[in-house]
This record gives C-alpha cells, structure tokens and sequence, in this order.
C-alpha cells in the first residue's frame, strides 16, 4: 500500500494505519463468505469503532452529543495545519502557550489541526513511564477559542494514559463538536504543513467513532498556505 502517491499537479499523504486482523490488539475479525448462487464472496466484519486510525464524535463522550452521522461531511475534511510542538519536556502538559508557538497565527476558524511531538510510542501502549506530553482542559479550550472543527494525533501526544486530564479534553473540545483522529501515522512523509485533510467516517446512525481513511493533499489552492 503506498503512503504517496501522485494525483495530477497534487501529492497525496496516506495517514492511516493498515489494518491486520490479529495484529490490533482489539477486536478485529473478518469472515469470508461464498455464494453458490452467484459464484462471488462477501465479508462478514466484526470490529470495535475504535480501531486503527479512527474519527470519535462528541457521542462518544456524551449521548446527547452529536454521532458520526449527526455531522455535516464538510466537518471531516478541509484545510488543515500541522503544529509541531517541540519546546516541551517529556510526559509535559500541552499548553495554550505550545500550541500559540507552534500555530504562529496560521489556524484560522473552520480548521483541522495535526499535533505532533518528539516523543513517540507506538499507540495503545501503557508504559511504566509516560514520555508522550498530554492533552488537556487548556489545549481544548485553544482548540474551541480558535473555532477549530478537528484535531488529530499520531503516536507522539498521550491521549489516553493521564485519564483525568483527557477526560477533561474531551469535555472541553467535544462539547462545541470537535470530533478527534486517533492512531495517524506517516507524519514525516509530509512535506508541507498546510494541506487539504480528508477523514470520512460511514454515517452510522448511534455510532460514536469509526475507522476512517485519512489523507493530505498537498499543494490545492486555497489549502496551502
């Protein structure tokens, strides 16, 4: 599966995460079926929704809150822009002050934002000491401040290992509809930080997160800079 490819005058990142069955670490089977009748085969897929690189709406953190498909499609994809947050010890808070660095004025209302660090771990993974720096009430309260409509993370930001500050993450950003991209990767194959950003989940009607297929598009006017 290739991660770049060439789409007439456009380069296109893939940022998703293959998925293995057997190989998630959560629930993940495909059943091959055959019919006789008419001599083809269909799948039967039984998955968790939150698997692989996945999109959560604000019903997973709260079912009065909107579901995947409560959203507009316009809320998964648009211009999108990379902060790399450098300047920040390991196992850090994520400040307003980080991400006002590392934004330099660029995100405007309506974005998508990809955050990233240097330090990495690969996702699910409960360490005996967290390096990753972590999500919060203040990260989430930019977000909301600057009309941000998603966010999305590789394997470089804690999003789930200090509960009670991602707890507050999530009530903060998903209460104004922000919805989450978890488990991106590829990161590096970018070769610019502003870019059309696709992450279309399937309209399930009472779902609260679903495995998408994320990708950049780099060089559309109007999405470049």
């Amino acid at each position: 599966m290739p991660v770049i490819e060439k789409l007439g005058n456009y380069r296109v990142v893939d940022l998703t995460k293959k998925i293995v069955p057997g190989q998630m670490g959560r629930r993940c089977e495909i059943r091959l079926n055959y019919s006789e009748r008419t001599d083809d085969y269909n799948c039967d897929i039984d998955i968790m929704s939150h698997l692989g690189t996945h999109v959560e709406a604000p019903y997973h953190w709260d079912l009065e809150w909107k579901d995947v498909s409560d959203l507009p499609v316009t809320a998964y994809m648009g211009r999108c822009v990379m902060l790399k947050i450098t300047d920040i010890e390991p196992a850090g808070k994520i400040t307003a002050a980080h991400m006002d660095k590392a934004d330099g004025g660029r995100v405007g209302q309506g974005d998508i934002v990809l955050v990233d660090t240097p330090y990495h771990l690969p996702p699910f993974t409960y360490p005996e000491k967290e390096i990753r720096p972590y999500v919060n009430a203040e990260m989430g309260q930019w977000l909301v401040d600057k009309g941000v409509k998603c966010v999305g993370f590789a394997d470089s930001v804690d999003i789930e290992t200090n509960v009670p500050e991602f707890k507050e993450f999530h009530r903060v950003a998903m209460a104004y509809d922000i919805t989450f991209i978890e488990v991106l990767e590829n990161f590096d194959e970018l070769e610019q930080d502003v870019f059309f950003l696709s992450a279309l989940p399937l309209p399930f009607k009472g779902l609260d997160s679903c495995p998408v297929r994320v990708v950049a598009i780099e060089g559309i006017p109007g999405f470049d800079k």
